[in-house]
């Protein structure tokens, strides 16, 4: 799927013609910068000749153009929710359906339903940690993604109830059999390696609806997206 939305598009005078410092701010998306990690500059390759070579005469200039971006290549946030609650802006919402395509573009979803044991608690403020979903056994939970290395945040936590979490992300583990009480939260964020096209998460060998997801953001590491000049 692709994204389309406004991008600003600016000449930095460094790197081989046709290459610019970019920043695509989609409204698809919340408004999300796609910006590189700490250091490092993101590299777009641009089309239309013509217009390149007008940005390319100056020292510094910005234009906004419109922009398709390939989805896959965009960070993706989606909160784990009861189906009817109020959408988190910027992020896509998860009602427990098994994986497929969804409005958004997206491909995720679970391998079994968890429509059931999704939950909107109307206990804390912040609505990423008021809604969850339970894991089944053997529940798998997997994002259509490109093969490469991803930046995961994962928050697990229950305002109304206490119990043991387990996870795991693309066999790496975040927690292992962790007491969280009612209303603890905790987020992690670790690097992990997407070879097959789906990132998953699983917890492991703990019991039904043990675990609970809040929310996952998804972030790829050093690839950005392709901006075509209209």
């Amino acid at each position: 799927g692709t994204l389309t939305g406004t991008g600003t598009v600016k000449n930095q005078g460094a790197g081989p013609a046709g290459k610019f410092d970019v920043r695509l701010a989609l409204a698809s998306e919340g408004a999300t910068q796609i910006d590189p990690p700490p250091g490092l500059k993101p590299v777009i390759w641009l089309s239309g000749t013509g217009t390149v070579n007008a940005l390319a005469a100056a020292a510094s200039v910005a234009t906004t153009v419109p922009a398709t971006v390939p989805s896959t290549l965009v960070p993706v946030r989606i909160n784990f929710q009861l189906n009817g609650s109020p959408v988190v802006p910027g992020f896509f919402p998860d009602y427990g359906d098994v994986y497929g395509s969804r409005t958004s573009g997206r491909l995720y979803g679970w391998n079994k339903a968890h429509t059931t044991v999704t939950r909107d608690r109307n206990k804390v403020e912040d609505q990423r940690l008021d809604t969850l979903c339970h894991f089944h056994t053997g529940g798998v939970w997997e994002l259509g993604v490109p093969p490469g290395s991803y930046d995961v945040t994962v928050s697990i936590g229950d305002p109304a109830y206490a119990s043991t979490y387990t996870l795991n992300v693309e066999g790496v583990s975040y927690w292992a059999a962790i007491p969280l009480g009612v209303g603890q939260f905790q987020q992690l964020t670790k690097r992990v390696t997407v070879s097959d096209g789906k990132l998953s998460l699983d917890q492991g060998a703990a019991g039904e609806m043990a675990t609970r997801i809040n929310y996952i953001e998804v972030v790829p590491v050093g690839r950005y997206a392709v901006c075509a000049l209209a």
